[in-house]
């Protein structure tokens, strides 16, 4: 039997392994898939005198966790496990990076029916101190109109509670995607030929623990890094001269020998000709560009692939959903 068996949803947590049980919880939108994976540690221990293990002692408990969905209009409050910075002024919900926050912790709850293919108990299994270590978005235009989204990351607990279940959390879900996105570099001014696009972020998060106990009992945020790139036909110099550049200059015909700087502003954008409906913009902020592959092949398009390194960007959305403070932010 297939995943239609099992269902996901999710809610941030008061504190990190707390529940917030004042928030009911929301489905992934349209979860394409997860993958939740418990570790023991074990220790093994060898002694002289013999080939075989004498020992053996479970260490800390470890999970590691990957969703996949599709954002849309409605499924915002997962950026927030990449974004932890969040404001809502007048219909616009701003996502972004901020010195003194650190990723909200998450709890997940996965119902499995079990008996409907003749097994013995359904499952409802929750996961708790899911911190993401990862965020990554991306469009391929030869497959879809839509940003898929993945997120890596690890988690701190889990536990099961055995029962009937007549169903899983699924509910008709019907939210207006996010699409056709389009780059452009710089602000403003749409790069043609564009055939697919990616950015993400990578959080550097790790779990705390303490030697008392199985279980983590905190996390923390190192460095962040930002990542960008594309897939555009290649039938310009424009990506070629900004990596000679650096990203700030398009006419340049040889590298830089010093002064590199990186392109000031770009960003990815899904609007419409219509100024009231939604939109998604992300703005990324000096935008160094890292290498740029020229990938020519028989029976096929020659393609310029740049690799970016924003030094950070935002996420701005126009939709038709109101405030997510208390939401995202649980007292």
């Amino acid at each position: 039997m297939t995943g239609i068996r099992s269902s996901l949803v999710g809610r941030y947590e008061k504190k990190f392994c707390e529940p917030a049980d004042t928030l009911p919880y929301v489905q992934v939108g349209d979860a394409l898939g997860c993958n939740f994976t418990p570790n023991n540690n074990w220790q093994k221990f060898n002694s002289i005198g013999t080939k075989f293990r004498t020992g053996s002692s479970a260490g800390r408990f470890t999970g590691t966790f990957s969703i996949n969905t599709i954002l849309d209009y409605a499924n915002l409050w997962i950026l927030a496990m990449g974004l932890e910075k969040y404001t809502f002024d007048s219909g616009i919900h701003t996502f972004e990076k901020k010195d003194g926050m650190r990723p909200r912790s998450a709890e997940f709850r996965q119902k499995i029916l079990n008996k409907m293919v003749d097994g013995d108990e359904d499952i409802t299994r929750i996961y708790q101190g899911c911190v993401a270590k990862s965020i990554s978005f991306s469009q391929d235009a030869q497959s879809g109109s839509t940003l898929a989204v993945t997120i890596n990351g690890d988690y701190a607990w889990q536990y099961d509670v055995w029962g009937d279940l007549d169903a899983t959390d699924w509910e008709p879900y019907d939210a207006d995607k996010i699409e056709w996105n389009c780059l452009e570099v710089p602000t403003g001014h749409k790069i043609a030929n564009v055939e697919s696009v990616s950015f993400g972020i990578t959080n550097n998060t790790e779990l705390q623990y303490n030697t008392c106990s199985r279980k983590a009992s905190g996390y923390f945020e190192k460095a962040v890094t930002f990542q960008a790139g594309a897939s555009i036909y290649a039938n310009t110099t424009e990506w070629i001269s900004r990596l000679y550049s650096g990203g700030v200059d398009n006419t340049a015909t040889e590298p830089w020998k010093k002064n590199l700087k990186p392109i000031p502003y770009m960003a990815i954008v899904s609007d419409s000709d219509d100024p009231l409906a939604n939109y998604c913009k992300v703005l990324m902020e000096k935008v160094s560009v890292e290498s740029m592959a020229l990938e020519a092949k028989a029976n096929t398009k020659m393609v310029d692939k740049p690799t970016l390194s924003p030094r950070k960007f935002s996420m701005e959305i126009k939709s038709g959903i109101g405030d997510l403070t208390s939401q995202l932010y649980p007292m």
